[in-house]
């Protein structure tokens, strides 16, 4: 027999064996996906403690069997995490598990329709939220074009991500707690253009998949308003403002906004800046009887979970409200610098589009793009792209393929 021909079912024969293998999924919320990203089509969900078996790797997925279906699953689905003891977890503990593709969300939409009840706020956009979906194939066209003069794996090892000391994962009732919130921000107005909604998903999935957190599944947004502005909602719901997309000059800009929104959502700072003191849910009347499917969240058991699911709430309000996330913006600017750079977008772009904004002093209905705010940012950010500069890489603006998809904005 032919030594090439020995050799190579040699090769076929160890790469069968390494990735033979059985895997426990450890953490909640554990979803098989048709392919490799987040944006990928869910299958179905996996409880946790099921046993799979690992037929490939592809980077941070695994390709794993499971009920007579193939798919993907984050491999720090397999990776003990950090448990949750804050009322939210709780809650979402006493709806128990579904596995279906179709009642996959059917938690979130309960506790989204109640919270954007009781916040006031778009009704509709719950359903458009939970069946947002971008075409994936187009999406790969995208990302095919973006590296088509460089490997992304290249920018991926120069920038390693550090160890995470949160989950990458929100519960149910998080979920629902943000796409609450993003009801709300919703009823600012949607920006109706579907090219410009395609274009800022696609942009943002590029900088989720070098993330930290790359397996929820992101929801990104046009607001039809003049102030520069951007929102991040736990659970992945992120809004950009026309007025932000009219001071920003290239992709790369527009990829560290979103970066620094997606990093506020890696790092569970609960966004909700649009949210006013006047429309925080009264006691009496926020926690009634949710969507069956969630029928057991708010029974007679669940009293003390809701006292402190109801301080937690209150908590959020007042830590945004007095203006104390300061420390928030500059984490989420250094993690988003991080993210971009992963992607490959030059991180200078985060500097030059803060000093315009500074410079400009565009309108903004939020307390963290006020200039005061800006001038701290904008010197830590400074500081914060140092280690970035001086490399071979090759990094992009995409300042033409920008203008090609804002032209009509």
């Amino acid at each position: 027999m032919p030594t090439k021909y020995l050799l190579t079912v040699f090769l076929l024969t160890s790469i069968a064996i390494i990735f033979a293998t059985d895997v426990i999924i450890k953490r909640d919320r554990t979803y098989l996906r048709s392919g490799k990203g987040s944006y990928c089509t869910v299958l179905t969900q996996i409880p946790i403690n099921t046993k799979l078996r690992v037929l490939a790797q592809e980077d941070s997925w695994l390709n794993v069997s499971y009920n007579a279906q193939t798919g993907y699953i984050s491999e720090t689905s397999t990776q003990e995490q950090k448990q949750r003891n804050d009322a939210f977890a709780k809650m979402s503990k006493t709806t128990g598990s579904t596995v279906s593709r179709h009642s996959i969300s059917a938690g979130v939409k309960g506790f989204g329709e109640k919270f954007s009840s009781d916040f006031k706020g778009d009704s509709e956009f719950i359903a458009i939220a939970l069946n947002d979906q971008i075409d994936q194939d187009m999406y790969m066209k995208f990302y095919q074009s973006t590296y088509a003069e460089t490997n992304p794996k290249t920018f991926r090892k120069t920038f390693p991500l550090p160890k995470r000391s949160e989950p990458d994962y929100y519960t149910e009732a998080q979920e629902g707690f943000g796409l609450g919130i993003a009801s709300v921000i919703a009823a600012q107005g949607i920006y109706r253009n579907t090219e410009a909604h395609k274009y800022v998903n696609y942009v943002g999935n590029l900088v989720v998949d070098a993330s930290d957190i790359a397996d929820i599944s992101f929801k990104f947004y046009v607001l039809d308003i003049p102030a520069a502005n951007a929102y991040a909602c736990p659970g992945g719901y992120i809004f950009i403002t026309k007025g932000m997309l009219r001071v920003i000059q290239n992709e790369a800009e527009l990829a560290f906004v979103l970066a620094h929104e997606i990093a506020h959502i890696s790092g569970f700072h609960g966004i909700i800046e649009a949210k006013k003191r006047e429309n925080q849910i009264a006691a009496e009347d926020a926690f009634d009887m949710l969507d069956d499917e969630t029928p057991d969240a708010f029974s007679e058991s669940g009293k003390e979970t809701e006292a402190e699911l109801e301080a937690e709430i209150f908590s959020m309000f007042e830590t945004l409200i007095e203006g104390r996330l300061d420390q928030y913006e500059q984490e989420a600017d250094r993690n988003g610098i991080l993210y971009i750079a992963r992607s490959g977008y030059n991180p200078q772009a985060a500097a030059e589009l803060l000093q315009r904004l500074y410079q400009q002093s565009p309108k903004s209905n939020n307390q963290h793009y006020r200039p005061e705010s800006i001038r701290d940012r904008l010197t830590a950010v400074k500081r914060n792209v140092l280690p970035y500069t001086g490399t071979r890489l090759k990094y992009f603006d995409f300042k033409e393929r920008w203008q090609a998809n804002t032209r009509k904005m």
